[in-house]
């Protein structure tokens, strides 16, 4: 199956290049030493040349580009052919995760200049949470298949398993990421990274221990 170039693709390509463009832009005014890494706080805690500026830009619209591109061409190594199924679904998934790491690319390049990180702190821990709200968005909609998902074994095993698990999880991380962004923007922020953290821990385990249960109960009707 040969994935179609859309107006979609054309604008996600646009967004992915902003952060080269930018970069382009600011690195003349950039001094010779520039932060390289940030705490928690958005503090600099690490110091590089302006070239370590330009490879960490690369090294992030990298990954991006890979992860965009593996997930448009699964179909091509889906050995069971379902995962085209989902192709719209992952089309949707593919450009958030573009966006996302533009967003962080940006926001880094911004703070390379300025010397804090302008997500430091809760500000990363609210964008992240409403990215998960936009995954669970789009849980229903995905099919059976072995890449993309909530896949356990009883998922795997069981198509009424991956619907219900994918029903049910997908209203937690839409329900448990709008409460983890209000959390994360609104209490203190030592208290808003514990919410965050505990909460992306059971956004993970959540659905795995449900579609168990959920199996089960299939099993003994």
């Amino acid at each position: 199956m040969t994935a179609k170039f859309t107006w979609g693709d054309l604008v996600a390509a646009l967004v992915w290049l902003a952060p080269l463009a930018y970069l382009a832009y600011v690195y003349p005014q950039l001094p010779a030493t520039v932060p390289t890494h940030f705490d928690l706080r958005g503090e600099a805690n690490a110091w590089g040349t302006r070239g370590d500026a330009i490879v960490g830009n690369m090294v992030l619209m990298g990954v991006s580009l890979g992860v965009a591109l593996l997930l448009r061409y699964l179909p091509s190594i889906d050995p069971k052919k379902k995962i085209k199924y989902s192709m719209g679904t992952l089309r949707k998934i593919t450009y958030a995760i573009v966006f996302l790491f533009t967003v962080l690319n940006v926001a880094i390049i911004y703070s390379t200049q300025h010397g804090r990180f302008v997500l430091g702190g809760r500000l990363l821990y609210v964008l992240m949470s409403l990215f998960y709200v936009y995954l669970g968005n789009l849980f229903y909609s995905l099919k059976p298949n072995y890449f993309v998902g909530i896949r356990t074994a009883w998922t795997l095993e069981n198509e009424t398993v991956w619907r219900k698990t994918h029903q049910w999880g997908g209203r937690l991380w839409v329900v448990q990421g709008l409460v983890m962004a209000a959390a994360c923007a609104l209490l203190p922020e030592n208290a808003g990274t514990i919410v965050f953290f505990i909460g992306t821990g059971l956004l993970g385990l959540g659905p795995v221990v449900y579609s168990y249960l959920c199996y089960r109960r299939i099993q003994k009707a």
